[in-house]
């Protein structure tokens, strides 16, 4: 078969749509990097495809908008959870605790720098 005869097969749209079997998604995908006409036409499909889904897209009616929003505020009475604001003493129990385990980190390393040079030099 050659790729003129592909591309009028019907596989390509079968590809784009998603409903070509694993073997005919492996040969399409074969075929493309073959034949580069085969990929343009694919693109080609995409591409009118989304023409024709943005065609047909509908603005929905102005009274659904407010009647979701509605159904929305419905749902979430007595669900609002407001939120207070933390307590500083305990940020501050945070932040130390932070500060501290930085410094703790910074002394380890140096030790461990430290302790290893003194080790090599014994050894050698």
């Amino acid at each position: 078969m050659n790729y003129l005869e592909y591309i009028s097969s019907g596989k390509l749209e079968s590809y784009v749509l998603g409903t070509a079997s694993i073997e005919e998604c492996t040969e399409t995908q074969q075929l493309m990097v073959i034949h580069p006409e085969i990929k343009q036409e694919l693109e080609a499909i995409e591409k009118s495809l989304i023409m024709h889904a943005e065609s047909q897209v509908g603005s929905p009616p102005a009274h659904l908008r407010q009647l979701i929003l509605d159904q929305m505020i419905q749902q979430d009475k007595g669900k609002v959870i407001t939120m207070s604001e933390r307590s500083d003493s305990r940020s501050f129990i945070y932040r130390f605790g932070a500060i501290a385990a930085s410094i703790l980190l910074i002394v380890s390393s140096a030790a461990n720098v430290y302790l290893f040079l003194k080790v090599r030099s014994l050894h050698e």
